[in-house]
């Protein structure tokens, strides 16, 4: 009987990391930049062997995991348009049609402040009322235009407003968007610029943008309604 005998193989990691080399792997202004803000880290020259080790490759990490953070204002509209390209389509209603919510949330993404940039967590509801003859987009749709936009410095306002154009395009509008009888999103967000410099404030801060249909009363009351609902279900 002949038995088999598995050898392991200690691994010793390095100081430097292969995969982020050669430096042209990251934005050269990125990169530039990083290395500035390295140089005004070490400038007393008091840093350990172990610190230089452990930041001897922060350029251009953080260069290239910030460049994964934000897109260009081009690159996201590319993007939205694409989103927004396949939709199913819905039965066309008669006059009496009684519009009905599609909500989804909460969506956790990430941003950046553009007076800091610093990072905000978010947690953002949206809803929109399909057209009798629009179409609908698939939920997955929903979760990745609000990540799609998020993808930039902006400010919590702009991004909620943003979102609504997108669920509910109006005529004159830059945003590409879908046709619908109106569009809700609340934000919920988490500043790092508040939190860890100035008054260091764990304060959330709310932000909700309307559309259309859902200026009326009773509407924007059934826009609460459905994320008190989605909120206890989460719970």
């Amino acid at each position: 009987m002949s038995s088999t005998t598995t050898h392991s193989t200690l691994i010793t990691p390095s100081f430097h990391n292969d995969d982020i080399h050669p430096e042209n792997s990251a934005h050269p202004l990125l990169l530039k930049a990083f290395q500035l803000i390295h140089d005004y880290l070490s400038r007393d020259n008091d840093l350990s062997e172990a610190d230089l080790a452990n930041m001897a490759d922060t350029p251009v990490r953080s260069a290239k995991a910030f460049a994964s953070m934000v897109k260009t204002r081009t690159e996201i509209d590319k993007e939205i348009r694409h989103l927004l390209r396949t939709g199913f389509p819905m039965e066309k209603h008669e006059a009496d049609y009684t519009p009905e919510l599609i909500t989804q949330g909460p969506i956790r993404v990430y941003s950046l402040c553009p007076h800091h940039l610093l990072s905000v967590e978010y947690d953002v509801f949206v809803s929109y009322i399909p057209a009798p003859d629009g179409m609908v987009l698939g939920l997955s749709k929903l979760a990745r235009i609000v990540k799609t936009l998020s993808r930039r410095p902006v400010l919590q306002e702009q991004l909620a407003s943003d979102i609504a154009d997108v669920l509910s395009w109006t005529e004159g509008q830059k945003m590409p968007g879908i046709k619908s009888t109106g569009s809700a999103v609340s934000l919920v967000g988490k500043h790092s610029c508040m939190s860890c410099r100035g008054v260091e404030s764990e304060a959330m801060t709310s932000s909700t943008a309307l559309r259309k249909e859902f200026w009326k009363p009773e509407m924007e009351q059934k826009f609460y309604k459905a994320i008190e609902l989605l909120t206890l279900r989460r719970d």
